[in-house]
């Protein structure tokens, strides 16, 4: 069985791409502030990043899927060990 099987579209990151939501907590933005707050939020439209997370909170990569969605969407090459 292939780790792709029944998936159509899915959001790929490498491990690299990762470090910055390990790098930041943000206690602020969760429901439980003690526990696990290294979260990446998706959003549909960029604006609502914009509007409900203040900038010091936002994390890069939760707008660049937004602008370059070609680096993201079933990017499985990622997956890769090399």
């Amino acid at each position: 069985m292939c780790l792709t099987d029944g998936i159509e579209d899915a959001i790929v990151f490498s491990r690299e791409e990762l470090t910055e939501i390990a790098n930041k907590p943000r206690h602020n933005l969760t429901a439980h502030p003690t526990t696990n707050t290294y979260m990446l939020f998706a959003y549909l439209i960029q604006n609502d990043c914009l509007q409900y997370v203040k900038e010091e909170d936002r994390l890069g990569i939760e707008l660049d899927i937004h602008k370059h969605p070609e680096k993201y969407v079933n990017r499985w090459d990622k997956t890769e060990v090399t």
